[in-house]
């Protein structure tokens, strides 16, 4: 078939599992293979039913009708995670930025723009559907535009603000979505992938950072990425469970799509 459990995996992922056997009859041991080269459970390990939801792309807060403050997330990250799972069995459901990369052969795909929207749409797919397991790779907005003034009189958002005059903006916080997930749940057993990226950190400063997502959110495993360290080639990632021990880390999107296909092909 094209999409579900009976689907033929691509052309890369075959060659990286047969790369998998060849290896599992070698002298290397297991741990000395990268994330995507080390053999993976069969398929039919895999339950057709098992659905997973995905969130990708960065959200946008609006300024004005036209005008609004986003962040550089192109939800390319979520989009390779989102097709590798479908290509394992998983019926994948992925809330897209508006503006983000569409993934391909996934069964539902929902659009969001806003914080508050995204909010929305995560509150009542999990609460209305019953996943196995919800990724969160959004960049999630930490503010909404509370009010905009000119010459400190606050003006109405509806419609565009005439350009040419210096505006002030008032920022207020949004609650961290990641830390509703599990609550809003109807499945309680889900598993909780969440994302945590830091910027010129310490070693020391990234671990406390999936330290306190891991308390503050409940998540099974968080992914962890040092933006400084991000090119366009290269994306350096490590895995922690919820001990914050580092279980799988490696340098694409491709090996950590198949890294976290196989966490979650040996829960189900």
């Amino acid at each position: 078939g094209e999409v579900g459990y009976g689907r033929l995996l691509d052309p890369d992922l075959l060659l990286q599992e047969v790369v998998a056997a060849a290896s599992a009859n070698s002298s290397l041991a297991p741990s000395s293979l990268s994330p995507s080269s080390q053999p993976r459970p069969s398929q039919p390990r895999t339950s057709s039913a098992a659905r997973v939801l995905i969130t990708l792309g960065g959200t946008s807060e609006p300024i004005d009708e036209v005008r609004s403050i986003t962040n550089q997330s192109t939800g390319r990250t979520g989009v390779r995670i989102a097709e590798v799972l479908s290509e394992l069995g998983f019926r994948v459901t992925c809330l897209c930025a508006r503006l983000a990369t569409r993934p391909s052969a996934v069964d539902e795909i929902r659009e969001f723009s806003t914080y508050r929207e995204l909010r929305e749409l995560l509150r009542h797919e999990l609460s209305a559907n019953s996943y196995c397991a919800v990724i969160h790779a959004a960049a999630v907005s930490d503010y909404h535009v509370e009010e905009v003034l000119i010459g400190g009189v606050r003006v109405e958002t509806a419609s565009k603000i005439p350009s040419g005059a210096e505006l002030t903006l008032r920022l207020a916080s949004n609650e961290k979505i990641v830390n509703h997930l599990r609550e809003w749940s109807s499945n309680k057993e889900i598993n909780l992938v969440a994302f945590k990226m830091t910027q010129r950190a310490p070693l020391e400063e990234r671990l406390t950072a999936v330290q306190q997502l891991v308390q503050q959110s409940s998540a099974d495993f968080v992914v962890h990425n040092e933006f400084s360290e991000l090119t366009s080639t290269v994306h350096p990632f490590m895995i922690f469970d919820q001990a914050c021990k580092e279980i799988k880390k490696g340098t694409t999107k491709d090996e950590l799509a198949l890294s976290i296909g196989e966490l979650l092909t040996e829960l189900i």
